[in-house]
């Protein structure tokens, strides 16, 4: 019988695939209470531990194992999930010893050990938690920046139009000094 190949380790809830390129045998797993492994050796994570997966051909004489590992899956992420282009955001797992990454920094940055976001350009980017092997993903959306265009500056009782790259709603952080309409005119 060949050597079994494939990944030795795996997730609870996840699967990897064993493979034995000895044709006509049977997968079975000495504890389904960790990993419970299917006809076609694709072996299911079931609790954290260890379980050894064995191939047989032709009855107990010929067969061959692999110890598959488990690891727990880390908890679901929890925090704000959409921020503007510049502005940022923790997020949180309450598995503790995990690692923080962006599956798109061009549009979100984490920090590897806080979890703090920091939006960069508009998009979505998966922002993934890492813990032994095994993730939780979210995704991160990024609403870009408004591009404001028009003068900077107008007189007293003139109006002024502004214009904006992406729709939105206006606000004046000073309605007393300049009052703006959903339009744009200032």
């Amino acid at each position: 019988v060949s050597p079994i190949t494939g990944s030795g380790s795996t997730c609870v809830s996840s699967t990897t695939t064993f493979i034995d390129a000895t044709p006509g045998g049977t997968w079975a797993s000495s504890n389904i209470a960790i990993a419970v492994v299917g006809s076609t050796g694709v072996v299911r994570g079931v609790a954290a531990g260890t379980a050894t997966i064995s191939y047989t051909v032709g009855g107990s004489c010929g067969y061959v194992t692999k110890l598959v590992t488990v690891a727990v899956s880390p908890a679901a992420i929890t925090g704000i999930t959409s921020i503007c282009a510049g502005a940022v955001s923790t997020l949180h797992d309450a598995t503790t010893g995990g690692v923080w990454s962006s599956g798109n920094p061009t549009v979100a940055t984490v920090g590897s050990s806080s979890g703090v976001v920091s939006g960069v350009s508009g998009g979505t980017a998966p922002v993934s938690y890492t813990v032994g092997g095994c993730s939780a993903t979210t995704t991160m959306a990024v609403d870009p920046t408004p591009l404001i265009t028009g003068a900077s500056g107008v007189c007293v009782f003139d109006t002024i139009i502004l214009n904006t790259s992406i729709p939105g709603s206006w606000t004046s952080s000073n309605p007393a000094i300049a009052d703006i309409t959903s339009a744009g005119a200032v």
